[in-house]
């Protein structure tokens, strides 16, 4: 699971990385829980091996969630 998390954490981040150019309205569910998934994974390596660099893709990845979140909530209005 770490190389298909490490790849998705990078991903989202050249995908996703300005927040003002993602269009909300095509995000897929999908695509979040896939996002989550890789978090998780990452989080745990990190807490496994104490290596900073899943540190800094748990956080990309939240950040990246954090924009899905917004998402959700206008979608729940």
């Amino acid at each position: 699971m770490e190389p298909l998390s490490t790849h998705m954490a990078i991903l989202s981040k050249d995908q996703f990385g300005n927040a003002n150019t993602v269009e909300l309205e095509t995000l897929s569910p999908l695509a979040t829980y896939c996002l989550y998934q890789s978090a998780v994974v990452q989080l745990q390596l990190w807490q496994r091996t104490g290596d900073e660099i899943y540190k800094e893709r748990v956080e990309s990845l939240k950040q990246v969630l954090a924009i899905f979140n917004r998402r959700w909530r206008v979608a729940g209005m």
